[in-house]
């Protein structure tokens, strides 16, 4: 073909080949190849093989081997214990390592009295610090605290009873007692399950 049939070919196949590319956006290749990559893989695997094997390179795979009885039964002992050493390799390890994960001092966020609660430690001790966040996954938006508009009247009270209020989603959540009350209330829920142990469970879970 002479350079001048060329340019006619790519002439026409401008046009279709123009029209695929519209169609075919990044978006959709994207898409396309997450789909498709295994199968595509697979297919061009089994193809390769068959391509190598009428190669004859892999001829020699076809050729007898003698072994010993001893070697046969050592290879078959070895195919059945070293994956369940490795199997239970893999859950010791895994399972100290998780337990190295949930130290105590890594427990620092928990759901308590219906609020999801961030702290943190100075030292060995629970410091004074501590924030309400709203539960919901999807918002996790700081509470703000409000007077709580529909807890009885005490005259007893000392201190006004609050709301802790979600400014995004509008959560809310009342309490009979002030701010201070609840933080204490809260920080005696958090050293019982540090005390109790039941921070791990609740850490897994997470």
């Amino acid at each position: 073909m002479t350079l001048s049939d060329y340019a006619s070919c790519a002439s026409i196949l401008s046009l279709p080949l123009s029209v695929v590319l519209w169609l075919f956006t990044r978006e959709t290749a994207a898409k396309f190849w997450k789909n498709w990559f295994g199968r595509i893989f697979f297919v061009g695997f089994i193809l390769g093989l068959v391509a190598v094997w009428h190669m004859g390179w892999l001829s020699w795979l076809t050729k007898p081997v003698v072994w010993p009885v001893w070697a046969l039964i050592l290879l078959g002992v070895g195919g059945l214990v070293l994956p369940l050493l490795y199997w239970g390799l893999i859950k010791l390890f895994g399972k100290q390592s998780i337990i190295s994960q949930l130290n105590w001092r890594n427990y620092v966020n928990d759901e308590i009295f219906g609020v999801n609660w961030h702290w943190n430690y100075l030292g060995d001790k629970l410091n004074d610090d501590l924030s309400a966040f709203c539960p919901d996954h999807k918002c996790k938006c700081r509470l703000r605290s409000e007077p709580n508009r529909n807890a009885p009247f005490n005259p007893n009270r000392y201190e006004s009873p609050i709301s802790l209020v979600c400014p995004r989603c509008g959560f809310q959540k009342d309490f009979d007692s002030d701010f201070e009350s609840i933080k204490r209330n809260v920080f005696i829920e958090i050293e019982r399950r540090l005390n109790t142990k039941e921070f791990l469970k609740r850490s897994e879970n997470k």
